[in-house]
Order: structure tokens, then sequence, then C-alpha cells
């Protein structure tokens, strides 16, 4: 979970707003401290003036995520040819970290009801963003070992290649199903 002061953020200024109204004028709250506060899906509490948000949200906007997986590509590059040595191939690897796996394993939580072939685009995408997280970190280990060779190969046609095109073929496959995930 992460820590949102309300002030710096509209959404959780809206809920903060709501949140307020579970607490008493005399300062007390009217209810448990971990009284869930539900909008759009995202879940949340008060502590210490900060609303503590989970990653469930239901909201995804596929078109960032597309691109997001697509600046990877340019990232690793750029890393392989030594404009980088930052990038941490372990925190890569964590495929619930990034605005669709906090998105994925927020869907994979809540269990909608989907319908078998949504169900199964849902999965395989699933696990192709996990594979893409691994892939992704493999080619910045290389690039950190200096296997320059090895990595760029990844990237113009391997494995990396591969699994990036089809997490984003794959997340416009789903995205024609998103009314399903309650997504206009």
């Amino acid at each position: 979970m992460r820590q949102t002061p309300a002030a710096t953020n509209p959404k959780v200024c809206l809920m903060m707003r709501r949140a307020e109204r579970l607490v008493s004028r005399q300062g007390r709250p009217q209810v448990p401290a971990c009284h869930q506060i539900v909008k759009s899906g995202a879940w949340g509490y008060i502590e210490n003036n900060l609303i503590i948000i989970g990653a469930t949200s239901v909201e995804l906007n596929f078109f960032s995520a597309t691109n997001a997986h697509k600046a990877w590509k340019k990232r690793l590059y750029d890393c392989v040819c030594g404009a980088c040595s930052t990038l941490d191939p372990d925190a890569i690897a964590l495929d619930n970290r990034c605005d669709l796996g906090k998105w994925l394993y927020g869907i994979r939580e809540k269990r909608p009801a989907l319908s078998a072939d949504t169900q199964h685009l849902f999965t395989r995408l699933f696990d192709e963003h996990a594979a893409f997280h691994r892939a992704a970190a493999e080619v910045a280990r290389q690039a950190l070992a200096n296997q320059q060779k090895e990595a760029l190969q990844q990237l113009q046609g391997g494995e990396y290649a591969r699994i990036s095109n089809r997490v984003i073929g794959t997340l416009g496959e789903l995205y024609l199903k998103r009314r399903e995930f309650g997504m206009d």
C-alpha cells in the first residue's frame, strides 16, 4: 500500500472528503479505523491524516499501459548502450509494481464474473506480463554485465521482443472486453 497526503492528489481529496464524513464532529472515529471507503473499486482508510489506498482499483488506462511497456524497450536499449547504470534487475522483475501489474493483481484478487473468453485473455495477459518483467530484468542484467550483444539480441527479436509484442497484443484484445471489468 502507498500513503498519499490528501492535499496532493485530487482523487484522494474526494475520497478524503467522503472519509471525513465518517468522523464525528468531536474528532473521534464513528467507525473502526480500518473502515473501507469505496470509490471506483479503490479502497482505503484514514490513518494520521493520510488516506491509505490499496492497489485494487478497477480502472486502467489501456493506452498508457501499452505506452509504458513500449517505453521499456527504449530504457533498456539506452542501458545496453551505456546510458545508464541505475536499473535494478530485481526491481524490474517485480510484475506487481507498474500500473498494469497493480491492475492485474487487483482484478485477480476481486475475481469478477467474466466470460470464459475474457477470463482466458485475462489469465494469458497475467502470465505474459510476468514473463515480460522477467525478460526485461534479464536484459538489464545482461546490460549491467557488459553483455551488450546478448542484450541487443533480446531487444531486437529475442524473448524480450516476443513477449513484449504478446503483452501489447493481448492488452489490445482485453481492451475490447473492458466493459466486463466495469470500464467504458
